[in-house]
């Protein structure tokens, strides 16, 4: 047999080989020397022994009398409760610093804000907000002129993390909050909830307001999404290859056949194809 690698703890030889897959065998005494693997060809199949090849592996025990036993577990349990006490210690500065970390002021709230925040990300991020996929753009205060909803830390977090001594929650989906936000904003601006307008290839004129574009590649060139909501709130969704250059709520007349109507995150909305747009 080739030695392919020699260490005081172990070593590897190579036994056979077999078409195009080399198969290893390691000889070791220490069950860390197993961290060597990460750096052999995951390719290799490998085959362990702590036995040096005797079949036998060796223990060392220790045995201690009963009078022995209680006091080491007293001494254990001293040095549990001694770590849990600076743990516990350490617990209000750690809260105090994920809440600003993520957003929230000291009492663990942070407020979300509402409508097409894309539109105005710029501003809301010289404001100082935070932005995540599942709270959207927040910040700790309350700031004139925008529209909110306020959160609770503990409406968004894992409870059992959040009163663990380590203080590291992780964010879940506890609450809808793109439905709360979307009731929240509707209701602040008098919106009624959306509905279905007409029937599935009726031709429709109607006057709208422009929400949103949103584009991407496809293997067909870039398409553009444009939605629109009528003077009574119902949701019209168009897309085409089309660019057509038009500014967040711009009033415009919209003419076209109700292709479908379909559901977006619980809301109804009526989608529109071979639209044309009279402003």
């Amino acid at each position: 047999m080739r030695y392919l690698l020699w260490h005081r703890k172990f070593f590897i030889k190579q036994i056979k080989t077999e078409l195009n897959t080399i198969i290893i065998q390691i000889v070791a005494r220490d069950v860390a020397v197993l961290e060597l693997l990460k750096y052999i060809d995951p390719l290799m199949v490998v085959i362990v022994f702590q036995c040096w090849g005797s079949g036998i592996i060796e223990y060392d025990t220790k045995e201690y009398t009963p009078e022995y036993e209680a006091k080491l577990e007293a001494q254990r349990q001293k040095r549990e409760a001694k770590r849990m006490a600076k743990l516990q210690a350490e617990l209000p500065a750690k809260k105090a610093a994920w809440l600003e970390k993520n957003g929230f002021n000291s009492e663990g709230i942070t407020y979300l804000f509402l409508g097409n925040t894309y539109e105005i990300k710029d501003q809301t991020k010289a404001l100082g907000a935070k932005f995540d996929y599942l709270l959207g753009w927040h910040i700790d205060h309350e700031i004139e002129g925008y529209q909110f909803i306020t959160v609770n830390a503990n409406d968004i977090t894992s409870e059992s993390m959040l009163d663990g001594y380590t203080f590291e929650p992780e964010k879940i989906w506890k609450l809808d909050l793109n439905s709360l936000k979307k009731s929240a904003y509707n209701a602040q601006n008098n919106i009624t909830a959306s509905e279905y307008i007409g029937n599935i290839k009726d031709k429709i004129e109607l006057e709208v307001i422009f929400q949103f574009r949103a584009s991407w590649d496809s293997d067909f060139g870039t398409m553009n999404l444009y939605s629109f909501t009528d003077l009574n709130g119902n949701m019209i969704v168009w897309k085409t290859g089309n660019y057509i250059e038009l500014e967040n709520n711009d009033h415009v007349t919209i003419k076209g056949t109700i292709r479908d109507h379909s559901e977006y995150k619980g809301e109804k909305q009526t989608i529109l194809t071979r639209c044309k747009i009279i402003k």
